[in-house]
């Protein structure tokens, strides 16, 4: 039994972590500026955008930091398919069950 869900999950955990590493760069890039907007009866409405390093950094690590997560989790469960897959297998294969393979008592 080859799972398609197993195979999904490993595929769509590698697309969301480079994916997100695309879009935190253009998150940090796009809203790590300051605008600054001032007002003078002479020459009216003016505005100035600065970088502020220390928000580019913060929405870069922390947007980062959600990405790897999302993307463990994905893994994860990819890997659990996995093991449950081979536990199936291996079952399948033997021709007694798990508790008649244990030295214990069944319940």
């Amino acid at each position: 039994m080859n799972s398609k869900y197993k195979r999904l999950c490993e595929r769509l955990a590698v697309v969301v972590l480079v994916l997100g590493i695309i879009g935190s760069i253009f998150l940090a890039a796009k809203y790590g500026e300051v605008k600054e907007v001032s007002y003078s009866r002479y020459y009216g409405v003016s505005g100035e955008a600065k970088r502020d390093v220390a928000l580019t950094l913060s929405i870069l690590v922390s947007s980062i930091f959600s990405t790897g997560v999302l993307y463990a989790i994905l893994a994860g469960l990819g890997e659990a398919l996995e093991y449950l897959e081979r536990l199936s297998k291996k079952e399948e294969e033997s021709s007694t069950s798990i508790f008649e393979q244990s030295k214990l008592p069944p319940l």
